[in-house]
């Protein structure tokens, strides 16, 4: 009478129907052999095939836990998709043990439910898969006899038995039982798990198990289904649930946090590295832009840091890349124009450096190092694969990137055709006009670099992601008047602007946008607080392909653009996030350049840089800090443009403008006319408006005196330390 009075009182059942139903219970047991098509998991004193801690003993047959040491562990593989378990089961007064049998929190509940606490929720109670589905009534005997257990799963169909009594038959894909399904996953858990092995759960509680036995379900075998109704909850127990699972899930969340902490302090950071192609300092809202929308960029700048002091490696592509990868400056790489050059694969370069460190490389965009005019050119020491990225998916020729419509580009070796591409054969096109237009390179290289961060998310990646917009297609502009190539102009279209000025701001609006979509990325894979994000440009703006880089005022407050050695050439954009490490809203203007890129991917990846580098880590400039190497010159050559060179000292600038004719390209020496000097205070005039050479001439000739002293312009000069 004292069990039948207990169901009445935890699962509301009446008395008479309770006590028609345990009167109707077959007598508790299994045969002692398995039934035809079963296999017995349990021999009569051995566990063999089952793992533990030594908690756990046999005898006759019958399994006991003797002490705490965690679960007893069915060895051999995985259960099956489709399978069906019998077992027999007794527990101690208030005692409570589970059978697990897939992964995601699938248990069958042992219990008292008589004493136990969590015999009060049917949705907790014996039979039950645990807080999912209740059972429809309690068939449970009482502490110390022996009960009879059953689960059948197949497909999408769970059931459990319980002395002889199927008190759960549902299908977790049926709407009917959403809340249910939610319920688990809120836990932790996730039904559509499989290949979990088979294991007796250790709860602290005396608990046997005997007459273990499996059989899979063969495909063509239907299920016999019937309609099982869950029992009923009180609002009383529901509340009690609902405080319960709230607890549960602070708790996770708490160990979630700890464990990100603890990770994000022992794991080494992933780096993306991402470069505009002609963008200017002014040419982000972050940066003052009014006209121009760049929402995400913005965003970047709000989570993160900005530098207001950042410096191209050169004035044009190639020369600035070069810097990029090697860590030196222009007086170093010997390369200050956009004349031919190629890597010969033995150079020190990041990747390399990163690859030896064991982080995944990849980039997309334009590889300006190891030029390939015809395919047969592909297998050379300039490619990426030959200096230090697993990965690379772009462009292979400098001058077919000024086409954001190419038949084809490169991903790795092999080519990779782009539907729809046709190019014209006009003449004064180079074979850089696209006839017919359909696939956008921009936006396939975004892809494949969405892809290299999907393939390599739970490892430490290195990404550079060099993308060629807001580069004008040169060829189209003369052709067409208008080379700045789009897909479409967005919010732009119907601005009273000249043509070539929507397309830029379209560029820019759509590498925002890809911004945007990088970042959500990052959180889907939940590797945004493990992942440094650069965003930057090779050099200032261009005023080619119909743009002019007034329009916008690209440059901002500074003078000059593209190919000038003032601050509106070299000065550039600097936006760095990484959630977590680097202060929100912060701004630094401690003068950097592409040459310290190197020092700080070393930095956070733990690697010694090259003793013959020039760059210094801006790794503590991120963080809040004051980096090393203050008190260092920047400095730039060119072979282009009206200025032969810029040398930076502090809140000091020299440029030099020398003889109209001043190419030199093999001698990487710039040419330079000695009456040619100007000196301006970037404190107090960063237009370079007020040429105080004149009046500072001991400055400028200790600030020469000192390059001069590094050698930079001796010549001949080989190229200094670049290799292994």
């Amino acid at each position: 009478m004292r069990l039948i009075r207990s169901f009445t009182l935890r699962f509301g059942f009446s008395f008479l129907t309770t006590l028609i139903s345990v009167a109707g219970l077959t007598p508790a047991g299994y045969a002692n052999e398995p039934p035809a098509g079963f296999t017995a998991l349990l021999a009569d004193d051995s566990l063999d095939g089952w793992s533990h801690k030594g908690n756990w003993s046999i005898n006759s047959g019958v399994v006991a836990r003797e002490g705490s040491g965690g679960p007893l562990t069915y060895q051999d593989g995985p259960l099956p998709d489709d399978f069906e378990l019998r077992f027999e089961w007794k527990v101690a007064k208030g005692s409570n043990s589970g059978i697990y049998y897939r992964p995601g929190q699938y248990e069958y509940q042992i219990l008292d439910n008589t004493t136990h606490r969590d015999g009060a929720n049917p949705r907790t109670s014996a039979a039950s898969l645990y807080f999912c589905m209740q059972p429809s009534r309690d068939v449970t005997r009482a502490a110390g006899q022996w009960n009879t257990g059953r689960i059948v799963c197949k497909d999408t169909v769970i059931q459990h038995w319980c002395n002889g009594v199927k008190v759960i038959d549902f299908d977790y894909e049926d709407p009917r039982w959403q809340f249910h399904v939610d319920l688990l996953r809120k836990r932790g858990g996730n039904l559509s798990d499989r290949d979990g092995k088979l294991w007796l759960q250790d709860h602290g509680d005396p608990v046997w198990f005997r007459n273990i036995y499996l059989r899979a379900i063969p495909d063509e075998e239907s299920l016999q289904r019937s309609e099982v109704t869950p029992a009923s909850i009180s609002d009383d127990v529901l509340k009690k649930e609902a405080e319960k699972l709230d607890g549960i899930m602070k708790r996770r969340q708490k160990a979630g946090e700890a464990a990100d902490e603890k990770q994000s302090a022992t794991r080494r950071p992933n780096i993306i590295y991402v470069m505009a192609d002609d963008l200017g300092y002014g040419d982000l809202g972050c940066y003052g832009q009014s006209k121009i929308r760049t929402p995400n960029l913005d965003q970047m700048a709000a989570e993160g840091i900005r530098f207001t002091d950042h410096y191209a490696g050169h004035t044009v592509c190639r020369p600035s890349r070069l810097v990029l990868w090697t860590g030196q400056h222009v007086g170093h790489t010997r390369l200050i124009g956009n004349a031919s050059r190629d890597l010969n694969g033995s150079e020190i370069t990041v990747a390399k450096l990163l690859q030896d460190a064991g982080y995944a490389t990849g980039g997309v965009g334009k590889w300006a190092l190891g030029n390939v005019d015809t395919p047969d050119e592909i297998d050379n020491a300039g490619h990426p694969n030959n200096n230090g990225f697993d990965y690379w998916f772009g462009y292979m020729n400098q001058s077919n990137a000024h086409n954001y419509y190419p038949a084809f580009l490169w991903e790795n070796d092999r080519i990779v055709t782009l539907k729809g591409n046709v190019i014209d054969d006009i003449p004064n096109g180079r074979g850089r006009v696209a006839k017919d237009k359909m696939t956008y390179s921009h936006d396939v290289m975004v892809e494949k670099a969405f892809e290299f961060i999907r393939r390599n998310a739970s490892a430490p990646f290195l990404l550079h992601m060099h993308l060629t917009i807001p580069h004008a297609n040169n060829e189209a502009g003369r052709v067409h008047g208008d080379g700045m190539e789009v897909p479409d102009y967005g919010v732009y279209a119907n601005e009273s602007w000249p043509n070539p000025e929507k397309g830029f701001a379209a560029m820019i609006g759509r590498l925002d946008s890809d911004m945007g979509r990088l970042f959500d990325l990052l959180d889907e894979k939940d590797i945004a607080k493990d992942t440094l994000v650069i965003f930057t440009s090779d050099n200032g703006p261009h005023h080619e392909g119909g743009h002019d880089e007034e329009f916008f005022d690209s440059n901002g407050v500074l003078q000059g653009a593209k190919r000038s050695m003032h601050e509106g050439g070299i000065r550039v954009p600097f936006i760095a996030r990484w959630p977590g490490k680097i202060a929100a809203g912060s701004t630094s203007d401690w003068p950097s350049a592409f040459w310290d890129f190197l020092p700080t991917a070393c930095d956070l990846a733990g690697v010694d840089p090259p003793a013959s580098i020039d760059g210094v880590s801006y790794l503590p400039a991120l963080l809040g800090q004051t980096p090393a190497g203050g008190d260092r010159y920047l400095y730039w050559a060119s072979s282009e443009g009206d200025t032969s060179v810029g040398i930076r000292r502090g809140r000091w600038k020299l440029v030099n403008y020398p003889p109209m004719q001043k190419r030199r390209p093999k001698t990487g020496i710039p040419a330079i006319a000695e009456n040619g000097w100007r000196l301006y205070d970037l404190a107090n005039d960063p237009a370079e408006k007020n040429d105080m050479a004149g009046q500072h001439p001991e400055r400028v000739r200790r600030m020469l005196e000192e390059v001069r002293g590094d050698g930079l312009w001796d010549e001949p000069q080989p190229a200094h330390g670049l290799t292994n």
